[in-house]
């Protein structure tokens, strides 16, 4: 039998009420992803259309992971909303530019920038 009278609930709960308040949730709202993703589009040097296209080009398919990456770093967006701003019908297709991402440094690098256009990095 486990005694639960040792431990101070109240101040485990306060704890990490005080927690959530010294760390808020820095991340924006989902209404910047089409903003985002033309800052992406020019920190990748790709025309918005290709991006929004079938295009598999290395270069476009770069861009798509940089703002998938940033999407999901810097906004409170989900696949299926990124997907749609990306004009694509399923939200697997988001996943796997994720995935994608965050094994690829460029990427990395240019949703770094494209947060940067944004005014996001301090």
């Amino acid at each position: 039998m486990i005694d639960t009278g040792t431990i101070d609930w109240k101040a485990v709960v306060a704890s990490e009420v005080d927690r959530k308040k010294a760390a808020p949730d820095t991340r924006r709202s989902r209404a910047e992803l089409p903003r985002l993703l033309v800052m992406a589009c020019r920190a990748a040097s790709v025309h918005i259309d290709e991006v929004l296209s079938d295009c598999r080009h290395p270069q476009v398919t770069l861009a798509r992971r940089a703002f998938v990456h940033a999407a999901r770093t810097h906004t409170t967006a989900s696949f299926p909303e990124i997907a749609r701003t990306m004009s694509r019908k399923a939200h697997t297709s988001a996943w796997q530019q994720w995935r994608d991402s965050l094994r690829n440094q460029a990427a990395k690098d240019i949703a770094f920038r494209a947060a940067d256009l944004m005014g996001w990095i301090e």
